[in-house]
């Protein structure tokens, strides 16, 4: 038994508004991700440039390589969800049920990718937590 949900013209422009800041987002996280690279390559330079004796201590080449995988990591989410809001609209413009399904996987692969990066993250930070409190007490 197979059912057909249709959308009706308020949750069409829900869509269509929903498309629209999706896409703006998406614009300015590819801004943030071009920032990022552009970053990790002149952060070194910066760096020798500033002679801060604190950031010295640091390679520059590691600082670098930071911010050159936050970039890579932060594209995948910003990318999944500037295809649903381009799809998103092209879909709901012509009626297409294939670009819609398209647009709705992306906004789930956008979210998929932000919960589990968020559990990496809270692990990440109990790990910190816990090896903290056993320094603390060694």
């Amino acid at each position: 038994m197979k059912k057909n949900l249709e959308l009706n013209d308020t949750l069409n422009a829900y869509f269509l508004e929903i498309g629209k800041w999706s896409r703006f987002l998406g614009i300015v996280g590819y801004v943030g991700v071009g920032l990022l690279v552009l970053i990790s390559f002149t952060t070194p330079y910066f760096i020798k440039l500033s002679g801060a004796s604190e950031l010295a201590k640091i390679p520059s080449t590691t600082l670098s390589t930071v911010y050159f995988i936050l970039a890579g990591v932060y594209f995948y989410p910003v990318n999944y969800l500037y295809k649903f809001g381009t799809q998103i609209k092209i879909s709901l413009n012509n009626n297409d049920e294939t670009t819609f399904l398209s647009a709705v996987k992306n906004l789930k692969s956008h979210y998929k990718f932000i919960g589990v990066f968020t559990l990496v993250l809270v692990s990440l930070y109990g790990f910190i937590f816990m090896m903290s409190l056993l320094s603390f007490f060694l």
